[in-house]
């Protein structure tokens, strides 16, 4: 696979399909060791690059935002960060651009095939796009960083002030503040072995 090289830009990742029902597992491969290297949905946004950086959101986010009768704060007060990592390139043989270069060779070599391809065309769905990442951190599903707290703290009061789709950036005056909180928050929880760097 593809190394990363550089950052393009900083994006969010989150479940707007409800997919992921072994996320919570996430933690758990990390503490046994394992690097976790997976391919996330992105709808259909095409701009995602290799060496994009990643946050990932607790799920099913979007869907819950935007289903909200009140306000953000008294509903989903837990709903926050995870996990941080990048975009790298997947194997040859999966990425997009390398199977239909007309279909998709404005595609970087970070989208690949979706997993539930096969059961998405049986189903007739409409076609979503899938990047690969790697991660470097991760928290404890029950110990997220809460979005509703990083709205409150310097740096991060215009942090997804409407609901992000899965792909979309993160503003850059934000990143700063955000990767200190961030790191701050895995050091914590890595002293109650809650949190790991990878």
């Amino acid at each position: 696979m593809e190394t990363v090289s550089q950052i393009h830009s900083t994006r969010v990742l989150a479940d707007e399909y409800d997919l992921y029902y072994d996320m919570c597992d996430m933690f758990s491969h990390a503490q046994e060791g394992e690097v976790w290297a997976e391919h996330w949905m992105c709808g259909r946004n095409r701009t995602l690059q290799v060496g994009d950086e990643v946050f990932l959101l607790d799920l099913p986010y979007r869907q819950t935002w935007d289903d909200r009768e009140d306000d953000l704060k008294e509903s989903y007060p837990d709903r926050g960060i995870f996990a941080h990592g990048y975009l790298i390139a997947g194997d040859a043989e999966e990425q997009l651009r390398e199977l239909d270069s007309e279909a998709y060779g404005d595609l970087s070599a970070a989208y690949c095939t979706n997993p539930w391809r096969e059961d998405w065309e049986e189903e007739d769905r409409e076609e979503i796009l899938f990047v690969r990442f790697k991660l470097d951190s991760i928290v404890d599903m029950e110990h997220v960083l809460p979005i509703v707290w990083l709205q409150q703290q310097s740096g991060c009061h215009d942090l997804f002030t409407d609901a992000p789709y899965s792909g979309d950036i993160i503003p850059s005056d934000i990143i700063p503040s955000l990767n200190d909180y961030w790191e701050q928050h895995v050091r914590k929880q890595e002293a109650e072995d809650l949190g790991l760097h990878l």
